[in-house]
């Protein structure tokens, strides 16, 4: 028998992104790479990266193989680390470069005189 229980969600009224889920094995290198690049850009708000949750577990798992009249079992641990994030995507480039490509403001000016009442 299966046990349910609730999941609260916090309620936000601003839009936060994309939620996604990551799983690394930080056994594997390229994996491992992948999570450090993750939790860097979670901490640089200008990546439109928020990390909500991270959890570390571990999996256990055994291959039994059979050579002859033995069998011989190896079991291995790996460790898992599961982040839950949000992933927003950036303000569009475009507007940076069309301000880049307008004139630069005049270095001139036009004198007058004061107005009599």
């Amino acid at each position: 028998m299966s046990k349910v229980s609730d999941v609260k969600v916090p309620s936000t009224a601003r839009s936060l992104g994309v939620f996604k889920v990551g799983v690394f094995n930080l056994f594997d290198t390229g994996e491992r790479t992948a999570y450090e690049e993750l939790r860097t850009k979670g901490n640089d708000r200008a990546s439109g990266v928020s990390i909500e949750h991270v959890q570390q577990f571990t999996r256990v798992a055994s291959e039994t193989e059979s050579a002859g009249e033995g069998q011989t079992t190896t079991r291995k641990e790996d460790l898992y680390v599961l982040v839950q994030y949000w992933e927003k995507p950036l303000a569009s480039v475009g507007k940076v470069t069309e301000l880049a490509t307008k004139d630069p403001p005049r270095d001139w000016y036009l004198e007058r005189e004061p107005s009599k009442p």
